[in-house]
């Protein structure tokens, strides 16, 4: 069944944001788990992702490889904002 009007002629009746504006959502058991394990072990938590990865394989108690990278990237984000926060106070 044949329509007048194709998916990329709605484009412009809604704003479809770029590919390259667009993130990954995390959803909220990723984002109270990575803050909680942030606000705990601070210092362990560095604004490498592969050295995050390890550290919370020995941590988290958890059988699903892609849960530890969502929460170990949330994390490595979290860490690279707050030293930023820092920067930017530092330079006022």
């Amino acid at each position: 069944m044949q329509f007048g009007f194709s998916h990329r002629s709605l484009k412009h009746i809604y704003r479809v944001p770029s590919v390259a504006n667009m993130g990954r959502i995390k959803t909220r058991s990723i984002k109270s788990t990575g803050r909680q394990l942030y606000k705990t072990y601070p210092d362990l938590f560095k604004k490498d992702f592969q050295s995050n990865k390890k550290t919370l394989a020995k941590i988290l108690d958890t059988d699903s490889k892609r849960t530890l990278n969502k929460v170990a990237g949330y994390i490595t984000r979290l860490v690279r904002v707050k030293e930023h926060q820092i920067e930017q106070t530092e330079v006022l």
